[in-house]
């Protein structure tokens, strides 16, 4: 359903817009934060949207105080921006050069290339790099049970970290490179005993443990940080 824009609202310090959704089969407000931290949405079933909305917003204002916090700020991919890869934290330093490419070093991310095309070519790599480690990692994970992957695709999704299609496909978000490399393991292995069941049975969640015994406690880290991995880029 398309978003009807109902302006602006200021939690903490930080500019969010605000977004309205109809839905006529909701029978009462609802509001709902983006992943990104970016925006606000606000489902209800009736096409006046704004002045209850906001009215609505008032009434939430400690429930978005709590959820939006100063520190979840955008860090945008620049010279001297720190991002963590798979647990561990690289600073950005720049190269300029006639030629765009990316080194990773012991703790720097080398990006060579003229100095307005950091962000593009970084993220391009993130995205490549991302790709290549749960690739990896889902083919590690699939040989322990005796399944096989059929291709590795990374995309930007905001509602789900990974997916596994009927015939063997898996498919990631990227941002599982800001994460620990616990816990992208764990969506591996989440993806992966897909493959053999379907479903979120317990059978489906005794493959899971197979692979990844300590699960419960890196599916926890991820609902509790998840909005943190949206802050990058």
């Amino acid at each position: 359903m398309s978003l009807v824009e109902l302006g602006t609202v200021t939690v903490n310090g930080i500019i969010l817009k605000v977004k309205g959704r109809i839905d006529k089969r909701a029978k009462s407000l609802k509001l709902r934060l983006d992943p990104t931290r970016s925006f606000i949405v606000i489902t209800m079933n009736r096409q006046n949207l704004a002045p209850k909305a906001h009215v609505f917003l008032k009434q939430c204002q400690v429930w978005l105080e709590n959820k939006v916090k100063p520190d979840a700020v955008s860090i945008i991919f620049e010279e001297g921006a720190i991002i963590p890869i798979f647990g561990k934290s690289y600073k950005i330093v720049h190269q300029l050069s006639s030629r765009s490419r990316v080194s990773l070093t012991e703790d720097e991310i080398v990006v060579s290339g003229a100095k307005e095309t950091i962000s593009d070519i970084t993220k391009r790599w993130l995205h490549r790099h991302a790709r290549a480690v749960l690739e990896e990692q889902s083919h590690i994970c699939a040989a322990a049970i005796g399944a096989t992957v059929n291709c590795t695709s990374v995309r930007d999704t905001k509602t789900r970290w990974g997916s596994c299609s009927p015939n063997g496909n898996l498919s990631y978000s990227w941002r599982l490179i800001f994460a620990p490399s616990s816990v992208s393991h764990y969506v591996c292995c989440h993806e992966v005993a897909h493959l053999l069941e379907m479903n979120h049975s317990p059978k489906f969640w005794k493959v899971v443990e197979g692979l990844c015994p300590d699960y419960k406690k890196q599916r926890q880290w991820l609902r509790a940080n998840s909005s943190t991995l949206f802050r990058y880029g």
